[in-house]
């Protein structure tokens, strides 16, 4: 998990997009533009709906 803003966060996607960055091994996935917008991700709704995506083959758009 990083912070960044909306603008970094941009420029970094469009670099990979255009075959500029390539992401390293265990480089961080997951960016938010604030410390505030990352506590709203790991509210308990949050938390228990990331449980069924990632325990539920039908939410992540598998057919039983």
């Amino acid at each position: 998990m990083s912070i960044a803003t909306y603008e970094q966060q941009k420029a970094r996607l469009m670099a990979m997009a255009r075959g500029e960055h390539k992401p390293a091994p265990g480089e961080l996935k997951i960016w938010f533009s604030s410390i505030e917008i990352f506590g709203q991700a790991l509210t308990i709704e949050n938390g228990i709906l990331s449980e069924l995506i990632a325990t539920k083959p039908a939410f992540r758009g598998v057919a039983p």
